[in-house]
């Protein structure tokens, strides 16, 4: 990309800002994983130094999980400008004690930078990382997955635009036009 994505501006306010503003309208406690707490200034959340610093969304996740303890957890990226709280209410719905990831399946694949993590889900993927593995999307083989097929999504978002996110500088300028 070139760029910070989360720092990306429009109408005033930037991605990581906008998302910061969906999650706040169901979670109370939110964090954010940077490289240091202090990347980004914050309105709304905190912001805590990842554990793994440039080893991918992977140790962020980790280091979520970690600090946050019990309970579900919904995990996002800040590259999905299109994101809706009536799909994130939902796939916290999802969540039960025989699964330790809600995760969707959207095009064939699946999508865990927009999914909700239990914390029995800690365990395996540390285990995963130690062993030198930085795949997130390779790391949830190891996880009790519920999967969420497009067809249930498409209930709360049709088009599935939630799941778009920004990978590239015409991306980027498409959605700040």
């Amino acid at each position: 990309m070139g760029q910070d994505k989360a720092l990306l501006t429009r109408g005033g306010r930037t991605l990581l800002e906008q998302t910061l503003l969906t999650v706040s309208e169901i979670s109370s406690e939110i964090i954010v994983v940077a490289d240091r707490a202090d990347r980004y200034p914050l309105a709304i959340g905190r912001g805590i130094a990842d554990r793994f610093p440039g080893a991918g969304p992977l140790g962020g996740v980790i280091t979520g999980l970690e600090l946050l303890g019990e309970g579900n957890h919904l995990v996002t990226a800040c590259d999905m400008p299109s994101l809706q709280t009536s799909v994130l209410r939902y796939l916290l719905s999802c969540a039960n004690e025989e699964a330790d990831c809600v995760v969707p399946l959207v095009g064939g694949r699946l999508e865990p930078l927009c999914a909700v993590y239990q914390q029995s889900a800690l365990v395996p993927l540390r285990a995963y990382f130690e062993e030198g593995e930085r795949a997130l999307h390779r790391s949830l083989r190891r996880l009790r997955l519920r999967t969420v097929p497009e067809e249930e999504l498409r209930a709360f978002d049709p088009e599935l635009r939630c799941f778009r996110n920004l990978n590239t500088p015409e991306e980027a300028a498409e959605w700040i036009s």
